[in-house]
């Protein structure tokens, strides 16, 4: 025993020892190398600190003595990256070295420098270390490199084609009308409140399904009905579309992966299982699936949908090649016609780890960029002026069916410059992920960075930083956190990026577009280079359909919590967007709520039939209901000031109930002073664009 006790000490000390050397032996290569080091005891990505990242934050933000603001002790945060914008960058550059025991990490954010390493993919590939983590049920497109990457590229891209493109777009106004459909029955029904206690439409989990649902029948022809989260468990059991039919779902029926169907060999719902898995992706690649079927609830509930969903991948296999000829030529069809092949092809684990991967990008990215637009957008009522105005514009110059089932891809998405600005903004605040991982790999690389020459040791990863360069000021004016997707619209001379000075920054148009150019390297959710992310037109295609479809007809605003002013509703939900974390990708951890307001553009007038001059219009039955609106106010860091804030004063909460944003009546007066009131709310803040007149008879 003695000696046991004896060699675990000497262990120990071991780990101790060689932890120690590596720490030190890296910092001191790091020093040569000549830009700002960064000493890191702390190993962000062991085991054991992911699982635990969410205790350091709340720690450190509590230190006395005014610690918590120092900017070091933020790097022990995981995601300081996305949690900290360009802080860390503008504090210690652009450029800096971060010296580990595990290995030296080079950070930047300078777009020049991104640019540059981004288009030499040979001396400086991807990391695929850091991409095994989603390599659950094979090699893809993503965790490969050299001629075995070059091989799945060549298989999977003529998948991405326009007549793709095209499904999405239709595929997308489908869902989008019918969620539109389903929330406003929900919301007409009474207020929504979830168990949280938040109030109004939670639309969170309707992005993801929207997202599921054109990955699913776009890229792997399986038609999924669209149910909102807002609809209630006995009216989604009503829409069952296997009721009553038992045993005679198969693979080869859309039904088999319906949301409300557990097939047998399954313990999941097709889309549970998928959600599921993604949300615990970080657990499932860490602890091995034996301990986690013999943990907690939670835990093996997320084993049991990592083995759904390999199942229900294989089967979706299964399904198309059982289809003779192939459905159509997309994503799974392309896949399963590669296996098939004798020479050449993919092998059966491949073509699984293919179908994986794309939805877990066509799902996880698209919806967190959906609902991040939604939020911004939701705070900033007058982005979403300018957004339906746009749209409308366009589906008249296109002469555009009221139906929008009728409207073509290739007519309406290339004008729809509006919605790509608000994607194009949306992404750049809150991007996908917080890096792209790059490495030196075995060779020594040379960098040139404001004028100057430094040679970067062999083995040293890099992480390009998309929140870095996405708020960075160099490249997006004095106020880059501020949401204006109008700088993006080049069909506005004045629109663009300016320096603090007044001068332009980027004043370069897109090729083929009538977009703003910004700085090469400064704007890459999607990576730029021969990496570049097969998926990115799919993705924009379907957002810009949602939102047309959304704000031609529609405004969004935070539902408000009782004793909330309109200032003080957008501010929670800023801090919503800004709580958000970065696992595999950045994505909102908390629940907020929206009202959806109907745009009545052009409100009746209505002349009451008066009896005698001095009629009262409430003898004439005519009752005038509006919705007042303020000016949305956020802190800084929402990059908006408050006209009470100007003048020094203080937003007061509102008194007594809830401030409802539902119409609230005003008292009766005559038909003239109808006329002299609506001028006169005209120029004190009044919407008239929910300006109800009814009238009884």
């Amino acid at each position: 025993m003695e000696l046991l006790h004896y060699a675990f000490k000497l262990f120990l000390f071991y780990l101790l020892s060689t932890y120690t050397y590596n720490l030190l032996r890296h910092y001191l290569i790091s020093l040569k190398i000549g830009l700002p080091v960064i000493f890191q005891p702390y190993q962000r990505l062991h085991p054991l600190a992911i699982l635990t990242a969410g205790l350091n934050q709340p720690i450190i933000s509590r230190l006395p003595f005014g610690l918590s603001r120092w900017k070091y002790l933020h790097f022990l945060w995981r995601d300081w990256e996305f949690q900290t914008g360009f802080q860390q960058y503008a504090e210690y550059g652009e450029v800096f070295i971060e010296a580990r025991s595990a290995g030296r990490v080079l950070f930047v954010a300078n777009a020049e420098l991104a640019w540059h390493i981004f288009m030499k993919r040979n001396e400086f590939p991807k990391d695929l270390g850091l991409y095994k983590i989603v390599q659950f049920f094979g090699e893809n497109v993503l965790t490969t490199g050299g001629t075995t990457w070059r091989h799945h590229r060549k298989i999977t891209s003529p998948s991405f084609s326009e007549s793709v493109y095209s499904d999405v777009w239709s595929e997308t106004i489908l869902l989008t009308q019918t969620l539109l459909g389903q929330w406003t029955v929900a919301q007409n029904k009474g207020q929504l409140v979830s168990k949280s206690g938040i109030p109004g439409i939670m639309f969170r989990p309707d992005m993801k399904t929207i997202a599921r649902n054109v990955i699913s029948k776009s890229g792997f022809g399986v038609s999924l009905p669209m149910i909102s989260s807002v609809i209630s468990e006995p009216e989604t059991a009503k829409k069952s579309p296997q009721e009553g039919r038992g045993d005679k779902i198969d693979v080869t029926d859309d039904a088999y992966f319906s949301p409300s169907f557990t097939p047998k060999g399954h313990t999941l719902p097709y889309g549970e299982a998928l959600d599921i898995l993604l949300e615990n992706i970080l657990l499932l690649a860490i602890v091995p699936r034996a301990i986690l079927r013999r943990s907690t609830a939670g835990m093996k509930k997320a084993a049991q949908a990592y083995e759904d969903v390999g199942i229900y991948l294989k089967e979706l296999l299964q399904r198309e090649r059982s289809s003779s000829p192939s459905r159509q030529q997309n994503l799974l069809g392309v896949l399963a016609e590669s296996s098939n092949s004798e020479e050449g092809g993919l092998s059966e684990s491949e073509t699984v780890g293919n179908i994986f991967i794309f939805a877990l990008a066509g799902l996880e990215t698209t919806a967190g960029a959906l609902q991040y637009a939604l939020l911004l957008l939701a705070i900033h009522p007058e982005i979403q002026d300018w957004l339906h105005k746009d749209i409308k514009n366009v589906l008249a110059q296109e002469d555009a069916d009221p139906d929008p089932t009728t409207w073509e891809y290739n007519k309406l998405y290339p004008k729809l410059v509006g919605c790509t600005c608000v994607i194009n903004e949306t992404l750049r605040i809150f991007p996908p992920f917080q890096h792209l991982p790059k490495t030196t790999s075995q060779t020594p690389q040379t960098l040139t960075f404001d004028s100057k020459t430094y040679h970067i040791p062999a083995e040293t990863s890099i992480s390009i930083s998309l929140t870095g360069l996405g708020l960075n000021p160099r490249y997006w004016g004095s106020s880059p956190e501020k949401f204006t997707p109008q700088r993006w619209d080049a069909r506005d001379p004045t629109s663009g990026w300016y320096d603090s000075d007044g001068s332009p920054i980027a004043t370069d148009i897109q090729p083929g577009t009538q977009l703003r150019q910004p700085v090469k390297g400064a704007w890459v959710p999607f990576a730029e280079g021969f990496r570049s992310c097969l998926g990115k037109k799919f993705s924009m295609v379907e957002m810009v359909a949602f939102l047309a479809i959304m704000f031609a007809e529609y405004k969004v605003e935070i539902e408000r919590m009782e004793g909330e002013s309109r200032e003080m509703a957008d501010r929670r939900a800023w801090g919503v967007a800004r709580s958000s974390m970065a696992t595999i990708t950045v994505a909102m951890r908390e629940e907020i709520g929206v009202r959806l307001v109907r745009r009545l553009l052009h409100p009746p007038i209505v002349q009451p039939k008066p009896k005698n001059k001095r009629t009262k219009a409430s003898e004439a039955g005519l009752t005038i209901v509006a919705t007042p609106v303020t000016r949305h106010s956020l802190t800084k860091k929402a990059g908006l000031s408050s006209p009470l804030e100007s003048a020094g004063q203080a937003s007061a909460p509102a008194s007594g109930k809830q401030q409802s944003s539902v119409a609230r009546p005003l008292k009766t007066i005559d038909g003239w002073e109808t006329a002299r009131r609506i001028l006169r709310e005209m120029f004190y803040g009044w919407d008239l664009l929910t300006m109800i007149v009814m009238i009884y008879d």
